[in-house]
C-alpha cells in the first residue's frame, strides 16, 4: 500500500469488498504455484480534482494466465471462457461480470493484463473523496449480532421466497415457510414463532386476513410481531396492514438494511445470541433503476449477488423460471383474448411485477403493475400482447444467464 494514500475516504466499502473477493478469489483459484498480491496505490499520470484520490487497488498472480483468443471475451455479459475451467476450478462465471457492473455503479472500471503461462492483473480503478477523520472511529465496535429468531415467512412467490430465505439465513435466522395466508394462520397455531413475516397478496387466503386471525389467536400466538411485506409502498396500503393488525411494513424487493433494522426492532425483547456466533451482516444496497430492461438486469444481478452473494443466483433465477412458467397458461389466454377470472389475473400480475422488480426488468414491472391495478376496477382492460411479449423477452434474459449458471455448476464425469 502507497504511504502517501490518504488516510480516510469515502466510498462504497460493501462493493469495493465484494469486487476484491471476487477477483483475489479468481487470482487463488487459478494459482496453483506461486504469488497472489494485492496492492493499493495512487494512479500514476492521473491528475484527480481536488479533494480527491485516483485509487488502482490491483490483484497480481503468478497463475495459468488467460489464452490471447479469449482475452476480448472475458468481460463479456456474463460470458464463460471455457466450461473445463469451472469444472475444474469451480464457481459460477458470473463473477467478472458482476464485478465490472459493480465498478461501473460506483464510476470506476475493471481491467485487466495476462500473459499464458506466466499470470494476470486484474485491477479496479475508482475515484474517491478524501475524507476527514470521524472522531472515535477508532472505537467503533462491529455491528451487534441479532438473536436467532424462528421466523414464519408467508410468501406464494418463489423468486421472493428465495431472497427472504438467503438474506434471513445470512442474518442467522432459523426459517419456516407458507405459501399463502390459510397455512400462515395453521404454522402459527401449530408451532411457536419469534415473529412472522406476512405478504399481503396471495392466493386462497391475503395476508392481511390471516393477520386479522392470527391476532385472534389465544396466547403468545396472537401477539407475535408480524412485519408485512408489499409491493406497494403507499400510504394507503401501509394503513391497510396496519389497521389489520400488522406491526410493520416493508416493501418488496427487500432491501438487507431495512430487513436487518425491522428485525432489530421487534426482537429487542429477545436476548441476544453469543458473540462467538455472530450473525453476518447485511450487504450491499439498493441498485440505481435501469435505463433498459436487459442491462437492468445485468445491474440488478451484479447487486443481488453483492446482497445474497453470487452462490444463490443459480437457485433465485431457477424459482423465478419456476414461476414465469406457472404463469404462462394465464398469459396466453390473455393474449389470446379469452377470458379469465379478475382475481386469477391480478395475482399473476402481481407477481411478475414482484419477479421483474427483483431482477430490474423495470418496463415490465410496470407494466404489470398498471395492468394488476386496472385489473381491480376493470378485468378487461387490455393490452395484454405488450405484457405477454415482453413476459417472454424476460424469460428469454433469464434463461441465458441461466444457462450458464448450470454450464458451469453441473457436474461432468472427468475421462480416465
Amino acid at each position: 500500500m502507497d504511504e502517501g494514500l490518504p488516510g480516510w475516504l469515502h466510498g462504497d466499502a460493501v462493493r469495493i469488498r465484494q469486487i476484491l473477493a471476487n477477483i483475489v478469489s479468481n487470482a487463488v483459484k487459478f494459482t496453483q504455484e506461486g504469488r497472489v498480491e494485492l496492492s493499493v496505490t495512487r494512479r500514476e499520470g492521473e491528475a484527480a480534482p481536488e479533494g480527491m484520490a485516483a485509487l488502482r487497488f490491483c490483484v497480481t498472480d503468478e497463475g495459468i494466465g488467460i489464452p490471447l483468443d479469449k482475452q476480448n471475451q472475458l468481460f463479456g455479459r456474463f460470458n464463460q471462457l471455457d466450461a473445463s475451467y469451472s469444472r475444474r476450478f469451480g464457481g459460477t462465471g458470473l463473477g467478472l461480470a458482476i464485478s465490472r457492473s459493480l465498478a461501473e455503479l460506483m464510476g470506476g472500471r475493471v481491467a485487466f493484463s495476462s500473459q499464458p503461462g506466466i499470470g494476470s492483473s486484474f485491477w479496479l480503478d475508482v475515484v474517491l473523496p478524501v475524507a476527514e477523520p470521524v472522531a472515535g472511529a477508532d472505537r467503533i465496535g462491529p455491528e451487534a449480532p441479532l438473536p436467532s429468531m424462528r421466523i414464519l415467512v408467508a410468501e406464494d412467490n418463489a423468486t421472493n421466497r428465495v431472497v427472504a430465505r438467503v438474506l434471513l439465513e445470512q442474518l442467522g435466522q432459523r426459517l419456516a415457510f407458507a405459501a399463502n395466508g390459510a397455512e400462515a394462520v395453521r404454522a402459527a397455531q401449530a408451532e411457536p414463532f419469534d415473529l412472522i413475516l406476512m405478504d399481503i397478496s396471495m392466493p386462497v387466503m391475503d395476508g392481511l386476513e390471516a393477520t386479522r386471525q392470527i391476532r385472534a389467536l389465544p396466547g403468545a400466538a396472537g401477539r407475535l410481531p408480524i412485519l408485512a411485506l408489499t409491493a406497494h409502498a403507499g400510504r394507503a396500503e401501509q394503513d391497510a396492514c396496519l389497521a389489520a393488525g400488522c406491526d410493520d411494513v416493508l416493501t418488496k424487493p427487500l432491501d438487507p438494511a431495512a430487513l436487518r433494522a425491522a428485525l432489530g426492532r421487534w426482537s429487542a425483547h429477545l436476548p441476544p445470541d453469543p458473540p462467538a456466533l455472530p450473525a453476518a451482516a447485511p450487504r450491499g444496497t439498493d441498485a440505481p433503476a435501469a435505463k433498459d430492461a436487459d442491462g437492468g438486469i445485468d445491474m440488478r444481478l451484479a447487486e443481488l449477488a453483492s446482497q445474497i452473494g453470487e452462490e444463490a443466483l443459480p437457485d433465485l433465477i431457477a424459482a423465478s423460471l419456476e414461476d414465469l412458467t406457472r404463469h404462462r397458461g394465464v398469459l396466453d389466454a390473455l393474449a389470446r383474448g379469452e377470458a379469465v377470472p379478475p382475481e386469477v389475473a391480478r395475482r399473476t400480475f402481481h407477481s411478475l411485477a414482484g419477479i421483474a422488480a427483483t431482477f430490474g426488468a423495470t418496463g415490465l414491472t410496470g407494466l404489470a403493475r398498471t395492468l394488476e391495478r386496472e385489473a381491480r376496477a376493470d378485468p378487461c382492460a387490455d393490452p395484454f400482447r405488450g405484457l405477454h411479449d415482453a413476459t417472454r423477452s424476460f424469460e428469454q434474459a433469464l434463461r441465458q444467464r441461466s444457462a450458464i449458471s448450470s454450464a458451469t455448476t453441473s457436474p461432468v464425469q472427468e475421462a480416465s
